[in-house]
């Protein structure tokens, strides 16, 4: 990967695969801004990329809240640079049968995993468009091909 010094953000970045992109990020030379709603977390990530050598900070913001979503854009280009790279990742997968699913739990499914994803490509395109440069990957989970019993709220499936 050629990513010195590109400046990359991941979504969901404090567990799990958003971690582990951090991480790579981070190996391979890029400035990192974890952002989690778990602040802990991603200061856990942001940690372990310094230890490797690497420069990371951690943001916590709820990627559903388009205010916190760019301010957060703005105090990373502040801190670390332009921003190059983000990643969508962040995201909930709510195991119930579909009877069970609340409209509570629904729509958080919702906020998060779609909304979240839309917030964060406009937030990157407002900056990346102007210096006509950056990639923008969004991640889903393979229960949007194909429904899994038990996941109500992201499967196209209705298991009950």
């Amino acid at each position: 990967m050629k990513l010195k010094d590109r400046v990359a953000v991941v979504t969901g970045g404090g567990s799990g695969i958003g971690a582990g992109i951090c991480l790579a990020f981070g190996r391979e030379g890029a400035p990192v801004a974890v952002a989690d709603i778990d602040l802990s977390a991603a200061e856990k990530t942001a940690a372990e990329i310094r230890q490797q050598g690497g420069r990371a900070a951690a943001w916590r913001f709820d990627v559903s809240d388009r205010q916190a979503v760019e301010a957060a854009a703005d105090e990373i280009e502040a801190k670390l640079g332009p921003i190059e790279i983000w990643v969508n990742n962040a995201g909930i997968s709510l195991v119930m049968p579909f009877l069970d699913c609340s409209e509570k739990d629904w729509d958080a499914t919702l906020r998060i995993n779609l909304k979240g994803a839309y917030l964060g490509c406009q937030a990157a395109i407002r900056r990346m468009l102007p210096r006509k440069r950056g990639v923008i990957l969004n991640m889903s989970s393979q229960s949007g091909k194909a429904g899994n019993s038990q996941y109500a709220p992201a499967s196209s499936g209705l298991s009950a």
